[in-house]
This record gives structure tokens, sequence and C-alpha cells, in this order.
């Protein structure tokens, strides 16, 4: 009975894996990849609370419109906090650079937020603009579908 038990155990396991492996490897052609029109919202959350959460609308994978619904960290709120403003503008430079470029190749282009983002802030560099973040939060979004059609 033990054995029956490990060796149906192993089973599961050895297709669990598979499956995972399959899912994390990119697709050879991303134009196979498509998401239905519409509006998409998802965010990132960390330490309980909500730190970045984005809607944008695709068309044809094409963002036609993006947005920050929460951009925050360490309490302070970036939307509204005029103290924080030109980090705000520095993380809408970053999002904006999306519109009207297909999702599935200009995500990727946020991994290199100096080569985007012009707004200097003094005692500022790239590295404090959340860009893991955005990304998480829009790959969150299109996980999990259209929200609005």
């Amino acid at each position: 009975m033990k054995k029956l038990a490990l060796l149906a155990l192993s089973a599961i396991m050895v297709f669990a894996l598979a499956a995972c492996t399959s899912a994390n490897t990119p697709p050879a052609d991303q134009n196979i990849v498509t998401h239905e029109n519409g509006t998409y919202r998802g965010s990132y959350v960390d330490g309980g609370g909500v730190q970045v959460a984005v809607e944008f609308t695709l068309e044809d994978n094409v963002i036609a419109k993006i947005n920050f619904r929460h951009l925050a960290y360490n309490g302070v709120d970036y939307l509204k906090d005029e103290a924080v403003d030109s980090l705000r503008q520095q993380h809408q430079e970053l999002i904006d650079h999306l519109l009207n470029k297909d999702i599935r190749e200009a995500l990727a282009d946020l991994f290199n937020p100096t080569d985007i983002v012009e707004t200097q802030v003094d005692g500022f560099t790239s590295a404090t603009l959340r860009v893991g973040k955005i990304i998480s939060a829009i790959r969150d979004a299109l996980n999990r579908g259209v929200y609005r059609y």
C-alpha cells in the first residue's frame, strides 16, 4: 500500500514539474501569444499593501490607453503627494512608453528605464523607479484576463 501511494505521489510530482517547466518556457514565436481586446487591471502587492496598480486597454495586442490606479511606496502616495511629483512623472514616462506599442514586445523595454525616462530628479537614480513592480502589475493584469470588454 505504501509503495503504491509513493508511486502515485511520484507520478503526480513528475507531471506537476513538467507542467511548471513548460509554463515558464516562452513561445518560440511571440506572435502566437495574443490577448483579448479589452481593459485589463493588475496590481503588485507587497507587505500587505498595494504598491502599484495599473489599468490599460488593449486593441489587437497594442496598448491604446494606460494609467496608474495606485502608485505608492513606504507610505507615500506618488499620485497625490506633490512633494514627489517628479518621481510620479518618471513613473508616468515609463508606462507612457508603452502607448501604441505591442505589449508582447514593448514590455521588455521597461527593464532599461534609463533609455526611457527623461525627467531628472536630484538625489534619485533610475534605481528608485519601481520598474519590476510595474512589470509585475502589468503581467498580473494579463494573467487575470479582461476586466471589462
